[in-house]
């Protein structure tokens, strides 16, 4: 995420891993930049501890990982049909969490803050005006090798299909 506003000109970055969440700037300093912000309209502070997802997420990875060696050793159509099956549920998790996460935050402001603002949901991809600030999310690295890999398991199952017949 960047955010910009006429006080930000050079903006505040955040970075979302399946496993932490960290502040662009010197040593991460927009984290704490941004969740001060974020106290004046009434929203909490932002912290990886709530994104419970971010505890299990690596291991299931781990678990992708698992059966795409699975998959490569056995060479079985049915382990690419189990792998893409999965990728998806887990995908299509994720997604519906973290968003929701997203959602909870910026619907759960405090009535008594400062400065007043509708409840929003930041985006996951986009970009948004909140308030004075203009919010740019869009996937980096990570997020574009994860579509790769679901684009390389149905090619996998593509050439696999004689296999079936």
């Amino acid at each position: 995420m960047h955010l910009v506003a006429p006080q930000y000109q050079d903006g505040l970055n955040l970075y979302i891993y399946s496993y932490k969440i960290r502040g662009g700037g010197i040593g991460g300093a927009d984290l704490a930049e941004i969740s001060n912000l974020n106290h004046y309209i009434g929203m909490k502070a932002i912290s990886s501890a709530d994104f419970i997802e971010m505890r299990w997420m690596p291991f299931a990875f781990g678990l992708i990982l698992l059966l795409i060696l699975r998959a490569m050793v056995f060479g079985q159509m049915g382990n690419v049909v189990d792998l893409f099956a999965l990728y998806c549920y887990f995908g299509v998790f994720s997604i519906g969490s973290f968003w929701f996460r997203l959602y909870t935050y910026g619907h759960s402001l405090d009535p008594k803050a400062p400065m007043k603002i509708p409840p929003f949901t930041p985006l996951l991809i986009g970009v948004k005006h909140i308030a004075n600030f203009t919010e740019y999310s869009f996937p980096q690295t990570g997020a574009w090798l994860l579509c790769l890999s679901v684009l390389l398991i149905l090619l996998a199952g593509w050439f696999s299909r004689k296999e079936c017949a």
